[in-house]
C-alpha cells in the first residue's frame, strides 16, 4: 500500500511539497506547523534515519507501529504525516503529543531509542546542521 498524505491527494513520493492539512483527532483539530524543514527530514538528510526504518511506540498496553516512507511517518492505515507530532496525535487520539519523544526507532537489534534522543545525539555529533552551516 502506498502511504497517502493526510488531507490531500499527494502520494508519499511527492511528500513535503505542500504543508499538511489540519488533522481531526476525535472532536479536536490538530493544526499543522507550517513551513521549514522538520526534525524528521533532518534526520533522514543526515543519514541518521533511513527511509523504510520501522518505528514503534507504546501507548498503555498497545504497541503501535509505523515506518519512515517518503520522508514522512506512514501509519498502517496508509495515512502519512510530515510531523511526528501529528502521527502521534492521531494514533493516541490526543491533541498534544511530542512525536519526537513518542516514536522510537531501532538503533541496533533490540535497542529502541526515541527520535528525540537520536536527534539530540546527531546534533552533538555535528551531523545536524543549521542553514548557516553550524551544528544546532
Amino acid at each position: 500500500m502506498v502511504p497517502r498524505e493526510r488531507g490531500s491527494e499527494e502520494v508519499a513520493g511527492r511528500a513535503g511539497t505542500r504543508p499538511d492539512s489540519d488533522v481531526t483527532v476525535g472532536d479536536v483539530q490538530v493544526p499543522p506547523r507550517r513551513g521549514g524543514t522538520t526534525q524528521l527530514s533532518q534526520l533522514i538528510e543526515a543519514g541518521v534515519l533511513a527511509e523504510g526504518a520501522p518505528l514503534r511506540a507504546q501507548d498503555g498496553d498497545r504497541t503501535l507501529t509505523a515506518l519512515v516512507a517518503g520522508g514522512r511517518i506512514a501509519l498502517p492505515t496508509g495515512d502519512s504525516y510530515r510531523l511526528p507530532d501529528q502521527a502521534a496525535a492521531v494514533v493516541r487520539g490526543k491533541k498534544n503529543v511530542s512525536g519526537m519523544s513518542f516514536w522510537l526507532a531501532e538503533r541496533r537489534p533490540g535497542e529502541w531509542i526515541s527520535l528525540r534522543d537520536i536527534f539530540d545525539e546527531a546534533k552533538r555529533q555535528g551531523r545536524i546542521r543549521t542553514k548557516g552551516g553550524r551544528s544546532r
